[in-house]
């Protein structure tokens, strides 16, 4: 698990880690880590770090584990920050916009619904924690 100061580089600091795990995974023939994948992992982490910073409350913590590999490899992210206060959590299709909205706030989660394959929250005192999975592709072997 790593710690993360509630503040803007918190994102770009959780990017990095995650690729370099990722990355570590792929070497070690846990994961296939394509490219389009790690960048889609890492879009997802950066969106629910930048929401625990800007929404949340004191230190964010980033847990990434990985079970089922290599042969069906899923990987759980857990983003938990102190801040009691669960978001809402959409689900199914996004609806169209009935104006053309180029704003950038307000997607984060929109993203993670379309890029992982389940995600959720969960209390955890004193906070609470966003979840996300994704199935990923097993390493082709040696």
């Amino acid at each position: 698990m790593w710690t993360l100061t509630a503040e803007p580089r918190a994102a770009a600091d959780a990017r990095a880690l995650t690729t370099g795990r990722l990355r570590d995974w792929a070497r070690l023939g846990r994961i296939a880590a394509e490219p389009g994948e790690i960048d889609d992992i890492t879009l997802i982490v950066d969106e629910l770090i930048t929401n625990a910073v800007v929404h949340g409350r004191g230190t964010v913590r980033l847990l990434l584990t990985l079970d089922g590999a290599p042969t069906a490899p899923v990987l759980l992210g857990e983003i938990t920050d102190d801040d009691p206060a669960l978001p809402p959590v959409p689900r199914g299709p996004v609806p169209e916009p009935p104006v053309l909205d180029w704003s950038e706030d307000g997607r984060g989660l929109l993203l993670v619904t379309a890029l992982a394959t389940d995600y959720g929250t969960r209390p955890r005192p004193p906070g609470k924690t966003v979840w996300f999975t994704r199935a990923l592709k097993p390493h082709p072997g040696p």
